[in-house]
Order: structure tokens, then C-alpha cells, then sequence
């Protein structure tokens, strides 16, 4: 015969370990999700859902490296894809990629650096313009004269 104890305290072991299997499945299901998501082009969703999974299952060294790999690829491409934008001088679409590369990374220096600059080329871009204008006329009058 079987004290009373032990048939509880086996049943809670039993559905302590179905907690469990069912809290990895649905880990599993957010970073499945997560992936997808980022394949998607749907960045912030799935970045958001593997940094779900990896608070899930602080353990699980697997959702917590996919969750920073993704995120360094991610924000590599938005300084990128920014960089691009402050060259072809589109500031306000640059400032907005550097701004989101920043929410993920808050310490990144690539963006950090890109919003200094741009906020310099702003200032300058005043100066920049007048004196390209004083010099191009100064050199079209130049070339009347022969």
C-alpha cells in the first residue's frame, strides 16, 4: 500500500513535468515564429518573439544566441540600409533607421555615430549650400569671360 504523501507528491511531479514540456513547446513555437517572422522582413515582431522565447527558457543557450545573432544581423542591416540613406542625403529616412537600430541596441555605436553626423550635416548643410552657390557663380562668371 501507498501513503497518501507520495501519491501526491507523484502527481505534482507529473504535472510539474507536463508544465514544463508544454513551457518548451511554446518556446519552441516562439522562436519558430520569431524566425519567420524575421525571413518576413518583419524585424520588431521577430525580434520581439525570440527575446520572448530566450526570457522563457533563460537556460536554453540555443534561444538566447538566436535571439542575439538575429538581432546583431538585424541591426547591421538598418546601419546599412541608413548609411545608404544619408548618402543619397534622404536625413529624415536615415535618421528613422538609425532611431530603430538604436531601440534594439541602445549603445550602438554605428548608429550613435550616424545620428551625430547627421545632425552635423544639418547644421553645416546652411553654410555648405551658400558657399557652393557663391563659388558657382563665381566660376560661371569666370567662364562668361572666355
Amino acid at each position: 500500500m501507498t501513503a497518501p504523501g507520495s501519491r501526491l507528491n507523484g502527481r505534482f511531479m507529473r504535472i510539474m513535468l507536463a508544465a514544463g514540456i508544454l513551457a518548451g513547446c511554446a518556446s519552441q513555437q516562439l522562436q519558430n515564429d520569431g524566425m519567420r517572422l524575421i525571413e518576413e522582413g518583419r524585424e520588431d515582431e521577430g525580434l520581439a518573439k525570440l527575446e520572448e522565447a530566450s526570457r522563457a527558457e533563460p537556460q536554453n543557450f540555443a534561444y538566447r544566441t538566436a535571439y542575439m545573432r538575429s538581432r546583431e544581423k538585424v541591426v547591421g542591416r538598418l546601419i546599412a540600409r541608413a548609411n545608404a540613406e544619408s548618402g543619397a542625403e534622404h536625413f529624415e529616412a536615415a535618421k528613422a533607421l538609425y532611431t530603430r537600430a538604436l531601440r534594439f541596441t541602445p549603445g550602438n555605436i554605428g548608429a550613435r555615430t550616424g545620428i551625430s553626423l547627421l545632425a552635423r550635416e544639418q547644421r553645416h548643410a546652411p553654410q555648405l549650400d551658400e558657399a557652393a552657390d557663391y563659388y558657382g557663380q563665381k566660376y560661371l562668371a569666370r567662364a562668361a569671360l572666355y
